[in-house]
């Protein structure tokens, strides 16, 4: 999906970390989808603010005035209005076609509210270790989801539906059988709460295409 065909949005947000962000911004803006970005930024003082509007005009700032930390996310979904949101960190992007992959399995699964992605770590593109324990969910599989349903999920590897659009209930936003949907995620602190379950994008489902990377540290 690419040109203004765009149900994706990232999510980011960020304190204090301008050099890591431009690296995550350039790869994103990168991206074949070309998602609209938007950083949630929790009161940096070291230039974040400046630098995207010089190098990344397009990306659309949400200036706090206090540190909210994870709670940032949630103000950046709520002003980002998109069908889906996808979770970045400010070291973090997604692979080309992972966002188009995300947005696919979503419009064909109607009980699917979130798929927590494959997440490989470093220049070695080396496996999280969270990706074989969400795989190995004791959840398991189900017939009307495409993979195993997980508990949890890494904030900067997820795509999710927004928990309530900005319009209100009767957005077009939300597909309705989404609002009667059972939830089988648990709320992390600072997350918006996903409605619907979640599939895991490992085995038995590699989504090899809907994956994150992260920097090493």
């Amino acid at each position: 999906m690419t040109g203004n065909d765009r149900p994706v949005g990232v999510v980011i947000a960020t304190r204090d970390r301008a050099g890591s962000l431009a690296v995550t911004l350039r790869r994103l803006l990168a991206l074949p989808e070309k998602p609209p970005v938007i950083v949630a930024d929790n009161a940096s003082s070291d230039g974040t603010r400046a630098m995207i509007a010089e190098r990344f005009p397009e990306v659309r700032v949400l200036a706090l005035p206090v540190n909210r930390g994870a709670l940032a996310r949630n103000d950046a979904v709520r002003a980002l209005d998109m069908p889906y949101v996808a979770f970045s960190d400010d070291d973090s992007w997604w692979e080309p076609g992972a966002l188009d992959t995300a947005a696919r399995l979503l419009d064909a699964h109607p009980r699917l509210g979130l798929l927590s992605a494959r997440t490989l770590v470093g220049p070695a593109d080396a496996p999280d270790p969270l990706n074989d324990s969400l795989a190995a969910s004791p959840l398991g599989p189900a017939a009307d989801l495409p993979g195993t349903q997980v508990l949890g999920f890494l904030g900067c590897a997820a795509v999710r539906i927004p928990a309530a659009p900005p319009d209100g209930p009767g957005s077009t936003h939300r597909r309705p059988q989404d609002r009667a949907a059972d939830s089988r995620t648990r709320p992390c602190p600072g997350r918006v709460r996903p409605r619907a379950s979640a599939a895991a994008c490992g085995r038995p489902y590699d989504c090899a295409s809907a994956r994150s990377r992260r920097r090493g540290t």
